[in-house]
């Protein structure tokens, strides 16, 4: 017999059309704290004013879409430069931006003890040659990605045939440091993420419909900084829904 938190886990494997809902919801609500942040984004401004920035304005949608509900416990990250983008969610600092930096945002919306995500890398720019080089290729590999989310899919298949490939052309396969995504539902703060739903070359769960997932793989080159764009979907019988519409593409704030 399996320990109850694998029975438990399967329970919520599949999202019911009132979860889903929700989560729709959560997926329009990171684009607004997305979009806020990528308004305020400019010489000078710190990680944490920004991190501040993108919390109010989750958390007033929260409040306006579920006055009846907790519209606090919403949190985000903001970083920049070389060091401080190498890893995934760094803590906010008072560092403030400069110009060419490479720059990531992390929405994290609570909505009813549901977790969201999103998260994207940037540039205040102008963008030079160099960062310009691998922001595209990670665009490549995360739309690349995207692609094989499909519904009888194994999870453990997808680096190998969808990232992996891309990353070995470039000479980057060694400069991934974050494992690939994850599954969503019930998630207190600091993540309780389901290890039957994570993406990793050792789990045979076969990706069904009415299961919600992210793409979020992950390269950090030193000197440079890391580069990471992730996205919420929901796996569908024709094939995915995206919840989260943000640009995830390579961009550029002036």
């Amino acid at each position: 017999m399996r320990p109850f938190a694998y029975q438990l886990m399967a329970a919520q494997k599949i999202k019911s059309e009132e979860e889903l809902d929700v989560m729709r919801q959560g997926g329009e609500i990171c684009d607004i704290g997305a979009k806020a942040c990528c308004d305020a984004v400019r010489e000078g401004i710190t990680e944490v004013e920004l991190q501040r920035i993108m919390i109010q304005a989750m958390e007033l949608e929260i409040c306006r879409r579920f006055p009846d509900e907790e519209c606090d416990g919403t949190f985000a990250w903001f970083q920049s430069g070389p060091v401080n983008t190498n890893v995934a969610h760094a803590l906010n600092t008072n560092r403030e931006l400069g110009k060419g930096e490479v720059l990531r945002l992390n929405c994290f919306p609570m909505i009813v003890g549901y977790y969201h995500l999103l998260e994207r890398s940037l540039v205040l720019g102008p963008m030079s040659d160099e960062v310009r080089k691998y922001f595209e290729i990670q665009v490549e590999v995360h739309h690349s990605e995207i692609s094989g989310l499909k519904p009888g899919v194994p999870l453990g298949d997808i680096d190998e045939q969808f990232i992996n490939p891309i990353y070995r052309e470039h000479g980057l396969l060694e400069a991934r440091t974050f494992g690939t995504d994850h599954s969503f539902g019930i998630m207190h703060y600091w993540y309780g993420r389901d290890e039957i739903g994570e993406i990793r070359p050792y789990n045979d769960t076969i990706l069904e419909p009415g299961m919600v997932m992210s793409i979020e793989p992950m390269i950090a080159i030193e000197g440079v900084g890391g580069f990471k764009h992730a996205d919420m979907f929901i796996v569908k019988e024709d094939g995915i829904e995206q919840l989260t519409k943000f640009d995830n593409g390579v961009i550029v704030v002036d």
